[in-house]
């Protein structure tokens, strides 16, 4: 797994001055959406983050494409739904697979051992 830190660095000219509202666990899911993005992305395109974060216990990714193709837009569309959709299945926490939970109303996705936090148990969905 990579870290936020590592992953900054592999792709700077997509991810400069963001940060990341969830924990490292789902760092390999950005990897995978950040490869087709970088790949996509004209040398004089522009990609800029508003918001990277977790919400309703699953990955969100708010971003903004400039100066790529209606097919190229499409392709980095289909990522992105692909990234979020696969956060449903990995732990936040460590990346590992992970089931979506209810922690006293808040809603997340862990793995058996990251489901206790702070003395509460985050309790899987039925």
């Amino acid at each position: 797994m990579k870290t936020f830190d590592e992953l900054k660095a592999k792709y700077p000219r997509l991810l400069h001055r963001v940060w990341f509202e969830h924990r490292e666990g789902w760092v390999d899911i950005l990897d995978a959406f950040f490869v087709v993005v970088d790949h996509v992305l004209p040398t004089d395109g522009t990609y800029t983050v508003r918001q990277i974060k977790e919400k309703m216990g699953t990955l969100s990714i708010y971003d903004r494409v400039e100066g790529v193709s209606g097919t190229g837009a499409g392709i980095i569309a289909d990522a992105r739904e692909l990234a979020e959709a696969r956060s449903y299945y990995a732990c936040e926490w460590c990346g590992q697979p992970g089931v979506l939970r209810n922690r006293e109303g808040y809603y997340c996705v862990t793995c058996d051992e990251h489901a206790l936090y702070e003395g509460r148990m985050a309790v899987p969905l039925d």
